[in-house]
């Protein structure tokens, strides 16, 4: 089992900087329903307070489309 760190902070009332040893997210939302907003996506959590029961939506960060080359094929076979 390891070592885990955790601090969130209110920043407003419904607005929260959350801190982590894998990084910084934002929540806001109302009691029950809340977005959360990180380095590697945005997950959206839905659920009946005082249940235990919520439903969560995680959508990835989408990554920057990298420039890819080719290189001009020589015309020539392997081996030949």
């Amino acid at each position: 089992m390891g070592l885990r760190f955790y601090k969130r902070i209110q920043i407003l009332p419904g607005f929260y900087l959350n801190i982590s040893k894998r990084g910084i997210s934002f929540s806001f939302g109302p009691r029950g329903a809340h977005v959360t907003v990180g380095n590697k996506g945005t997950r959206y959590t839905v659920g009946a307070p005082g249940t235990g029961l919520s439903y969560t939506k995680y959508s990835p960060r989408k990554k920057a489309a990298g420039k890819t080359t080719t290189s001009p094929r020589s015309g020539k076979q392997p081996g030949k």
